[in-house]
């Protein structure tokens, strides 16, 4: 039977998350690494690491994951219908010694990040949960907190903003095997397809700032490979959670889900958010590993669980731990019977069955007692137990003639 991975999103889901469980389940970092080095489009501009935190109020386990990238994001005006506005925020798009210029660009991402553009700056990962993704800046009511930072110097650089055929063209010319390479883009093409719908515009024309960025680009292709690293075939997903509250972007305050995860979010089966839980749950990046991977929703089917691993977000909630869990197993015949490999002989009892014992046969006499003084009854009870019966007991039976009850 094939190998599965049921990912139990009900808490919520990010790239970092997906990735951190997967590797928390057993997928080799170091494998994960060799792989992605083989895109060298990006080759030397990230390093990704893990630690082990301890997550809600049970203090659960669960592995985290950080990806750091040299390159400092600047955000991207929205989609703009008309060349002259989007030159119009090219130029004001700009920041410190960084010569961004996005004119030649009739379409640009709409997300934000939360990052100061100094020379030394804070690079938010898409940690999940109060702005995850990068995304958002934050959701309204809860302010980013305790992210990785990254210090650079770089004075000159020019990061590029990359649209969906360029990141197909990066995966396609990496040394990773064909059923990453086409998964990966599968995932890719579901996010651009809603960007584009949500900005009214086509998928040639949405530059990714955020899945271009090296930390989103690491979170996604690397869970994909990750996937392939552990044997799984087919890939499940409880429901996804529908939360509530705000988010700050680059568009102003936005209810959650934010338009392009609520546009991913068609087709899907939703169940409500846990309770307590107020802000962005599931991120686009989250959103689109599923839509694009997962099977089916709800329930696993019939499977034997083998691995199991959890990989943690940086928001903490009031009443549940932020985490993903992913269970790795093989799938099995429901009508099949499946022995338990650790199953042991349960110890003897401690009162022992004699051994020489014997077997005899006992009657059981049976008799209606009708139209008799029923305070005879318990007269002729100890008269058949002072004889030698074992045992003797009187059932009510139907009511006969003249509605008289009788006993046998």
């Amino acid at each position: 039977m094939g190998k599965i991975a049921f990912f139990d999103c009900s808490a919520g889901a990010a790239g970092d998350m997906i990735l951190a469980s997967l590797i928390d389940a057993g997928a080799p970092l170091d494998a994960i690494k060799a792989g992605l080095l083989t895109i060298s489009a990006i080759r030397g501009e990230w390093d990704i690491y893990t630690e082990r935190v301890w997550k809600g109020t049970g203090l659960i386990a669960a592995t985290k994951v950080h990806v750091s990238s040299i390159h400092q994001h600047d955000p991207l005006p929205a989609p703009q219908h008309d060349v002259a506005q989007v030159k119009g925020a090219s130029r004001e798009s700009r920041h410190d010694d960084h010569d961004h210029d996005n004119s030649s660009h009739s379409h640009s991402h709409d997300h934000s990040h939360d990052h100061s553009h100094d020379h030394s700056h804070s690079h938010d990962h898409e940690e999940n949960h109060d702005h995850s993704y990068k995304h958002h800046n934050d959701d309204y009511s809860h302010q980013d907190q305790g992210h990785h930072h990254h210090h650079h110097h770089h004075n000159d650089h020019h990061h590029e903003h990359r649209n969906f055929e360029t990141i197909s063209n990066m995966i396609d010319g990496s040394g990773l095997s064909r059923w990453v390479k086409e998964n990966s883009k599968r995932v890719f093409h579901c996010l651009a397809e809603a960007e584009a719908s949500v900005h009214g515009t086509t998928m040639d024309k949405v530059h990714f700032h955020e899945v271009g960025a090296i930390d989103s680009l690491v979170d996604t292709i690397g869970s994909v490979l990750a996937l392939e690293l552990l044997g799984v075939d087919q890939v499940h997903c409880s429901f996804l959670p529908f939360s509530k509250g705000f988010v700050r972007c680059l568009h102003g305050i936005m209810p959650v889900p934010a338009p392009a995860t609520l546009r991913l979010f068609h087709g899907i089966p939703m169940g409500p958010a846990p309770n307590g839980a107020v802000g962005e749950l599931v991120t686009p990046t989250g959103a689109s590993l599923m839509k694009a991977l997962a099977k089916t929703f709800g329930q696993p089917p019939p499977f034997l669980p083998t691995a199991s691993g959890s990989g943690a977000g940086t928001k903490d909630f009031p009443n549940h731990a932020n985490i993903v869990r992913v269970v790795i197993g093989t799938l099995t015949d429901p009508s099949a019977t499946v022995v338990n490999a650790h199953w042991t002989p349960m110890p003897s009892s401690t009162t022992a069955a004699p051994t020489d014992a014997t077997i005899e046969n006992v009657a059981v006499l049976e008799t209606n007692l009708d139209d008799m003084n029923p305070q005879l009854f318990g007269h002729v009870q100890g008269l058949l137990l002072q004889r030698g019966a074992l045992d003797v007991w009187l059932q009510p039976a139907q009511v006969v003639s003249k509605f008289r009850l009788f006993v046998c």
